[in-house]
């Protein structure tokens, strides 16, 4: 079977007990509904507390007050939004520069320096499930900013922030 473009992939063995993900609180952010029922089934069975939304306003109105841990969103969303877009919204009305990982297919050179300009990790679809935990434990485990206009956090390494190895077709 071949993988599905917006699918999540569980191929890897789990991280161990002492990355739990649980309490944490993610917003999650794609246009296609099928992807955000998967993605917050997921991160709900990792005990996280999941918000989803299908674009930055639906993701400002569903958040209210709340501020969220970690951001999921995919690079291309409907009306012609992008994640860097919800991305900087979001920071800039929450005031502070909440982690985030963009997910994209697109391999274009543009798509990619705009995705990467956010500070957020970069992860190609198909994405597995294990490299998403991992970059979210990556990402919780940095030290954060305290406002949307200090530095953004950086990723470990190199391969972390694009995940060129999960590349898709």
């Amino acid at each position: 079977m071949d993988a599905w473009d917006g699918a999540l992939q569980d191929e890897a063995t789990p991280l161990p007990e002492d990355h739990s993900l649980e309490g944490l609180h993610v917003l999650a952010i794609d246009d296609d509904e099928a992807v955000l029922l998967g993605m917050q089934s997921l991160l709900q069975s990792w005990g996280c507390l999941c918000t989803v939304a299908g674009s930055g306003a639906d993701a400002l109105e569903r958040l209210g007050d709340d501020t969220p841990d970690l951001i999921i969103t995919d690079f291309r969303l409907r009306h012609e939004e992008t994640g860097k877009q919800v991305l900087q919204a979001l920071r800039t009305h929450l005031g502070i520069a909440v982690p985030a990982i963009i997910m994209t297919g697109d391999t274009s050179p543009q798509r990619l320096r705009d995705a990467q300009s956010t500070s957020a990790l970069l992860l190609h679809k198909p994405v597995s499930t294990s490299q998403l935990r991992e970059a979210m434990v990556q990402l919780i485990a940095q030290p954060q900013p305290g406002n949307a206009a200090g530095p953004a956090p950086q990723p470990a390494d190199e391969s972390a922030a694009t995940a060129s190895d999960a590349a898709g077709p």
